[in-house]
C-alpha cells in the first residue's frame, strides 16, 4: 500500500476551494481531480497525459480507461458518462437514445434488461443510472471503504458519536459500557472531530493483499485526516476491487498526512526508548504532540499512560489506560496497568474485576494475586486476603510481596494480641 501526493497544500487553480493533487495540461494549472474530471469528459485532453480517457471501441455502459486516484473520482467520472450515454443514440440499442427509450413502457422494460446485465460498473453507479432512467430501483450492497469514510464522516458531522461505532472494526466490543462511553467522549471531545462540517477526498490506496486501505481527506479546507480501514473478511485478492464486495470497517484516524501512517512504528519505538532512558521531559512533549495526531493508537496511549504512572499522576494514567484497553481489549499488559491505575485511584471495584479477568486467563500470576489480596484486605476480607497471599507462596515460595505482606499482617497482629 502506498500513495503518491505531491502539491497537495496548493488549492486547485480552477475551483479554489479543493486541493491541487495534479498538472493539467490542458490548462497548464495544478488543478484538484473533480475539475479534472470535469473536462476530460471530453476526452480532448493530450495523450500525453496520464489522466486522458482513452476511447472505448463501443458504446456501452462501461468504466472510463484512465488513471484514477480514488474510488470516488471512479465513480465521479462515470457518472458523468453516464449523463452523456443518455442522451446519445445507443448502437447497442438499434440507435436509440436511452433517455428517450425510458419515457415507454416497452424502452423501459428493455433498459431494465440491459442495466441487469451490467457487471462492470460499481453498485453506487448502477442505483445513478436506475434514477435517470426512471427505473425501478433495486438495492445494491455499497460498502467500499470510501463509502464507509463517507458514512463515518456524514456521522461526525450530525455528531452521532454512537451511531459511528458500527463502522469501526471489532465493533462487538463496545458491547462493553465502559469502552462505549470512553469512545463517545473521547470522540465527542475532539476539537476537529466535533467540529466537521465539510470534507474533500483528495486521495486513497489499498493494500496489495487488499485487506488494508487509507483515504486521505481536507477537513474544513485545511485540516488533514486520514482514515485506515480494515477488511474484517480477511480474504486475500490480488486486484483491487471497485465493486466494494468486502466488509470493510475503520481501524483508525490519523489526524494528519498519510505518511505519518507509515512511521508509526519509528515513533512508537522512539517515545518508548526515550521512557526507557529515563527521558521524562522528552517522552512527555512526543507523547503530547503525538496523541494530537495519532488519536487512535492504543501504543501512544499505552506509552502515555506508562509516563504519568511513573510520575505517579493516577488519573492521568489511568484515563490514558483506559483508551488503550477500549481500543485493543485483548492486551494483557494494558489491562493489568488499566487495573492497577484504577485501584490506586480508588477504584477498587473496576481494579478487581479486571484483575480477575487476567487472572482466567493466567491463574498463577503472582502480580495479580498479590495486588487483589491487597483489594481483599481493604475491603476487610482478611481471610480471603490471607488465603491468596499463601497461595501465592504456594505456586513460589521465594515471592517477596507475598512474604512481607504476610510477615507484616502476623506483626500487625501480634502487636494486638499483646
Amino acid at each position: 500500500m502506498g500513495l503518491e501526493i505531491a502539491k497537495l497544500r496548493k488549492k486547485c487553480n480552477i475551483c479554489n476551494s479543493r486541493r491541487a493533487q495534479r498538472y493539467c495540461l490542458r490548462k497548464g494549472k495544478d488543478i484538484c481531480w473533480v475539475c479534472c474530471n470535469t473536462m476530460r469528459i471530453d476526452k480532448q485532453c493530450p495523450h500525453e497525459c496520464a489522466y486522458t480517457i482513452q476511447t472505448h471501441t463501443d458504446q456501452t455502459v462501461q468504466p472510463p480507461k484512465t488513471k484514477i486516484d480514488s474510488y470516488a473520482e471512479h465513480i465521479n467520472l462515470i457518472l458523468s458518462e453516464i449523463d452523456k450515454w443518455t442522451e446519445l443514440p445507443e448502437q447497442y440499442f438499434g440507435g436509440q437514445i436511452p433517455s428517450e427509450m425510458a419515457q415507454t413502457d416497452k424502452g423501459k422494460k428493455v433498459l431494465e434488461e440491459y442495466v441487469d446485465s451490467i457487471n462492470v460498473i460499481p453498485p453506487k453507479t448502477k442505483i445513478y443510472l436506475r434514477k435517470k432512467l426512471n427505473l425501478s430501483p433495486k438495492k445494491e450492497k455499497l460498502d467500499h471503504y470510501e463509502d464507509i469514510a463517507m458514512q463515518f464522516l456524514d456521522l461526525l458531522f450530525e455528531q452521532e458519536w454512537e451511531k459511528s461505532i458500527d463502522l469501526m472494526s471489532d465493533n462487538h466490543r463496545y458491547e462493553n459500557n465502559l469502552y462505549r462511553r470512553n469512545y463517545i467522549k473521547r470522540r465527542s471531545s475532539n476539537r476537529l472531530l466535533k467540529r466537521v462540517n465539510e470534507y474533500h477526498l483528495i486521495i486513497s490506496a489499498i493494500a496489495e493483499t487488499g485487506n488494508e486501505a487509507l483515504a486521505y481527506f481536507e477537513i474544513n479546507g485545511k485540516y488533514d485526516l486520514t482514515i485506515h480501514f480494515v477488511n474484517e473478511n480477511k480474504q486475500e485478492t490480488e486486484e483491487i476491487n471497485l465493486t466494494g464486495d468486502k466488509k470493510w470497517r475503520i481501524e483508525s484516524l490519523i489526524l494528519g498526512h498519510p505518511q505519518i501512517y507509515y512511521s508509526l512504528a519509528e515513533i512508537e519505538r522512539q517515545i518508548s526508548a526515550l521512557l526507557g532512558q529515563n527521558k521524562q521531559k522528552e517522552a512527555g512533549e512526543q507523547l503530547e504532540k503525538f496523541v494530537e495526531i495519532l488519536i487512535d493508537s492504543k501504543e501512544i496511549f499505552a506509552l502515555y499512560g506508562m509516563y504519568y504512572a511513573v510520575k505517579e499522576e493516577y488519573a492521568k494514567a489511568n484515563e490514558k489506560f483506559l483508551t488503550s484497553v477500549e481500543m485493543d481489549p485483548k492486551s494483557y499488559d494494558n489491562r493489568y496497568n488499566f487495573a492497577f491505575t484504577s485501584t490506586m485511584i480508588g477504584n477498587q471495584q473496576i481494579g478487581k474485576q479486571f484483575y480477575e479477568e487476567l487472572l482466567k486467563e493466567n491463574p498463577q500470576d503472582l502480580k495479580i494475586l498479590n495486588n487483589i489480596a491487597v483489594i481483599y484486605l481493604n475491603d476487610r476480607h482478611i481471610d480471603k486476603a490471607l488465603d491468596t497471599w499463601r497461595k501465592c507462596l504456594e505456586i513460589d515460595p521465594k515471592f517477596e510481596l507475598a512474604k512481607k505482606n504476610l510477615d507484616r499482617f502476623k506483626d500487625l497482629s501480634l502487636k494486638k494480641n499483646k
